[in-house]
């Protein structure tokens, strides 16, 4: 990827890619193009860059299957985009889905990958007992969450996936004023 003749690495792409797409979907100091946008954020899907580039990229790619902009509105497609980002592992806690006007708080982290020191036998099973009763519990919330996006109508998945959105960039930005003063969604300039 060159962008203004800068040639960036494989793993700066995605992030790159991702703000391009944003600047097109708001029309951010250029004409907003919902078709650029899309296949913007399609593109950055697929190299699969930072946890955040791919969970932002798959939320406003959800955002826009549903909504109809720059491809065709889709609510099932919609649905299985967004359920794809909820498959990521997220590395820090999120602020949760809103579900049937309750917060579910959840977090996808895979337990076998966090090292420990070296511990007694006894001490060992201790542990890895109360990592999987964790693992358990975090699973039923997944499995809630899933549920809830599955059940949802369009309507509802919409509201769940803005949300969704806006706390993502409410946590970027941590300042609530400026953000309520952008164009984030992409409404028409």
């Amino acid at each position: 990827l060159i962008l203004n003749n800068k040639s960036y690495s494989k793993s700066e792409q995605p992030s790159i890619l991702y703000h391009e797409a944003f600047f097109y979907l708001n029309g951010w100091s250029v004409q907003q193009d919902y078709l650029k946008s899309h296949k913007l954020f399609n593109e950055c899907y697929a190299k699969r860059g930072s946890y955040l580039s791919l969970t932002s990229c798959i939320s406003y790619l959800s955002y826009m299957t549903l909504k109809g902009l720059g491809t065709a509105q889709d609510t099932e497609l919609g649905r299985e985009i967004f359920l794809t980002k909820l498959g990521t592992k997220p590395t820090t806690n999120n602020n949760g889905i809103l579900c049937g006007g309750e917060t579910i708080e959840y977090i996808r982290v895979d337990s076998s990958s966090i090292d420990d020191p070296v511990l007694s036998e006894e001490e060992q099973k201790k542990i890895d007992s109360e990592k999987a009763k964790e693992q358990e519990k975090m699973n039923a919330i997944y499995a809630r969450v899933v549920q809830c996006i599955k059940d949802a109508d369009r309507e509802t998945l919409l509201a769940i996936v803005e949300a969704h959105i806006r706390n993502q960039l409410s946590e970027f930005y941590k300042n609530e004023e400026l953000l309520a003063t952008l164009n984030v969604m992409g409404e028409p300039q």
